[in-house]
């Protein structure tokens, strides 16, 4: 049969990486042979190697017809997590957000809910809806509690109370993070966020004792030069010199931009 020959000339295409090979001959095979058995897998196909080679707005036209077409088959949910990456990709925030709202409303426990939960959070924290992004980092943590990576939902959901001006709760949102074991990259921001807010609050000692963890561990120089800076800055109001010092020879190593680096010298002197 036609559509068996066109499916297997995609698969043999895509297993040598000739994928617009495998493109075509799977967008032949939705053409030629609609009512085929393979044509829910073809269709998937096409986009996913669509949306590969950045072409994210024509894949997400068809992640969408796959939808439409396929809606209690499981292909659907990932269509419709596909069509919101695209959609976010290409900038289309709103058209992202209502494809994974879809998702988790037609889907809710499809294995991309909980991914579309926090892709959702995210689309809604730079859009600064603050309060919708905590009830959605919320949800994602209640109902998805094994889903992974809780250390940087924490994290987020902190970012979200300091940007509601709840500094209680936003204190005790990162402290949780850090205690769940974060990646480097989330530990560094949560530190870095305890010890703002805890010397806004007073409780410099405790600051103290951040910004200490963050000087001393491998990854100090990626904070930033306005960042070390200002902790420079910070441990010498607390007549902590040495700190200071530490902070500033940071500065001086990694300083790529020479204003940084002459402040740090400053600093250092």
């Amino acid at each position: 049969n036609a559509d068996s020959i066109y499916w297997l000339v995609s698969d043999a295409a895509l297993s040598l990486g000739r994928d617009d090979v495998a493109i075509e001959y799977s967008r032949l095979l939705v053409e030629k042979c609609p009512q085929s058995r393979f044509v829910k897998d073809a269709m998937y196909r096409h986009a996913w190697l669509l949306q590969k080679q950045k072409a994210w707005g024509t894949a997400a036209e068809i992640f969408l017809k796959i939808a439409e077409r396929f809606p209690k088959d499981a292909i659907a949910s990932k269509a419709l997590y596909s069509s919101g990456v695209c959609h976010s990709l290409m900038g289309r925030r709103d058209e992202g957000l209502r494809d994974w709202s879809r998702l988790l409303r037609e889907y809710p426990d499809s294995e991309e809910a909980p991914e579309a939960l926090y892709r959702k959070a995210m689309e809604e924290l730079r859009k600064g809806e603050y309060r919708a992004a905590g009830v959605t980092l919320d949800e994602r943590m209640n109902r998805f509690p094994k889903a992974g990576g809780i250390a940087e939902l924490k994290y987020w959901r902190g970012v979200v109370y300091r940007q509601l001006g709840e500094k209680r709760e936003a204190e005790a949102a990162f402290k949780a993070s850090l205690a769940a074991m974060p990646p480097d990259e989330i530990a560094r921001e949560a530190k870095l966020e305890l010890g703002v807010l805890l010397h806004a609050a007073g409780k410099n000692d405790e600051a103290a004792k951040y910004f200490g963890q963050l000087l001393s561990s491998s990854n100090a120089s990626k904070l930033g030069g306005e960042r070390l800076a200002w902790m420079a800055e910070f441990q010498l109001q607390m007549k902590r010199p040495e700190e200071a010092l530490k902070s500033a020879e940071v500065l001086i190593a990694s300083a790529k931009d020479d204003g940084w680096r002459q402040a740090a010298y400053t600093l250092a002197g």
